[in-house]
C-alpha cells in the first residue's frame, strides 16, 4: 500500500495507492493502481520509481483519468529487485532520474 507525502504538491489526503506482483509463468508483472491522485498539467506525468540501495530504476510514467484514477503494469526484468517504490511528480515522461517532487511512496 502507498501512502501519500503530506507535504506533496496540493496531493489530497484521500490520495492512495496499491502495488501488486502478477506471477505468470516465468514473467513477473509490477501492477500498480493509483486513486484519488491530482490531475496533472500539461505533459506532466506521476512517474513510478522502483528503489534498492540508493539506486532508481525507471518503471514507467501515467497520468490519472478524470476521476484521479491510474493504473500501470510494468514487466519486471529477472534480474531487477527493489526494496521500495516512489512516485513523483515529473514536468514531462522523459525523465530517466527524478527531477520533480516524491508525492507517494510505499511504507
Amino acid at each position: 500500500m502507498f501512502r501519500h507525502i503530506p507535504k506533496g504538491p496540493g496531493l489530497a489526503a484521500s490520495a492512495n495507492g496499491n502495488a501488486y506482483l502478477l506471477q505468470e509463468g516465468g514473467t513477473t508483472n509490477l501492477v500498480i493502481e493509483l486513486n484519488n491522485m491530482p490531475r496533472t498539467n500539461d505533459e506532466e506525468v506521476y512517474q513510478v520509481w522502483l528503489l534498492k540501495n540508493g539506486t532508481r530504476q525507471n518503471a514507467g510514467t501515467l497520468k490519472p483519468d478524470q476521476n484521479g484514477n491510474g493504473l500501470i503494469t510494468y514487466r519486471l526484468p529477472q534480474a531487477l529487485s527493489f526494496d521500495a517504490i516512489g512516485i513523483t511528480l515529473e514536468p514531462n515522461p522523459n525523465n530517466t532520474q527524478p527531477q520533480g517532487q516524491k508525492v507517494m511512496g510505499t511504507s
